[in-house]
């Protein structure tokens, strides 16, 4: 088989999802790591992939050490040998915005998902944990909750008992999962939801006053990228992009490159977001980008 990247999970607010809360809902904890894939290649052997591309130990493409790790894992290789058409995709936990998982977890690829080529659907939580347990995987991410039609209260319950591979009493993790198995978006594709605990938060009513009192700029652009460029969104990226190099190596190019990048995810995310929510707007371009920046150096200041 290619290589096959996972879906993009959606935020609950999005148009993209609506509708996704109505029925069985599967609610996972989030975790904070790296998107990894794994399959069989036409050649028999294990591959491995991160987010965005295929990798290879030998061209030193591993994903901090992720295909090394998977590459030695004799069960995940047994699973696959047998169930050729099937794709395994999970996290590999290593250090990204939060920094507090029990020492213990990381360095693990923790599984989230199986996909079945051949029926080109995501396995439920009871298909593929049953499958892989039958090889004594067990590094797979635990249901938090079934819930039929969950409301806004139950998720937010959720989002405050998930301390999944968490020592601290007072730290909540990275967000929650939804999925919904068997349900199509309103352009007829699979997808599932996510919750992040980061801007949740930030959207209770007495943060919004706040962010009120302190900003309150009648400029569009302005508003839109205070609105919507979260800090989580700008650390994710930047953390991604250390993978590939360090500041040190080249100051200027890592700066350009990291504030590409976060214009280039934030258009690709937000942009139906903005002409919903905004009803239509028109918009400067280079405004918009320079709000952009001036974000990203807000956020991120001891790098300019």
């Amino acid at each position: 088989m290619e290589y096959r990247s996972y879906m993009h999970i959606e935020r609950i607010q999005r148009e993209e999802v609506e509708g996704i809360l109505q029925g069985s809902c599967y609610i996972f904890p989030k975790i904070d790591g790296t998107n990894g894939v794994v399959y069989l290649g036409d050649d028999g052997k294990v591959h491995a992939g991160s987010r965005k591309r295929e990798l290879d130990v030998e061209r030193g493409l591993d994903n901090q050490g992720f295909m090394a790790h998977v590459l030695e894992d004799d069960k995940i290789k047994a699973y696959l040998e047998d169930h050729n058409d099937h794709y395994i995709y999970g996290e590999w936990l290593v250090k990204h915005s939060l920094k507090y998982y029990r020492d213990d977890a990381w360095r693990h690829f923790y599984i989230f998902d199986v996909y079945d080529a051949t029926d080109h659907r995501y396995l439920t939580y009871e298909e593929y944990t049953k499958a892989l347990n039958d090889y004594d995987i067990k590094d797979v991410i635990p249901l938090m909750a079934k819930l039929e039609s969950p409301t806004q209260e139950e998720l937010e319950k959720l989002i405050f008992d998930n301390h999944y591979l968490i020592d601290e009493e007072d730290k909540i993790g990275e967000g929650v999962v939804i999925k919904n198995y068997g349900f199509r978006n309103a352009y007829g594709r699979e997808v599932f939801a996510k919750i992040v605990a980061g801007e949740f938060l930030k959207t209770n009513k007495e943060l919004k006053q706040k962010n009120h009192e302190t900003k309150n700029s009648e400029d569009l652009s302005e508003r839109i990228v205070y609105d919507l460029l979260t800090e989580e969104m700008i650390e994710k990226e930047y953390q991604k992009l250390l993978e590939e190099m360090k500041p040190e190596e080249d100051r200027s190019k890592f700066i350009g490159i990291f504030l590409y990048r976060i214009w280039h995810t934030f258009l690709i995310e937000e942009i139906a977001h903005i002409d919903k929510k905004y009803n239509h707007p028109k918009l400067d371009l280079r405004t918009l980008r320079f709000e952009v920046n001036e974000k990203i150096k807000e956020v991120k200041n001891k790098l300019f």
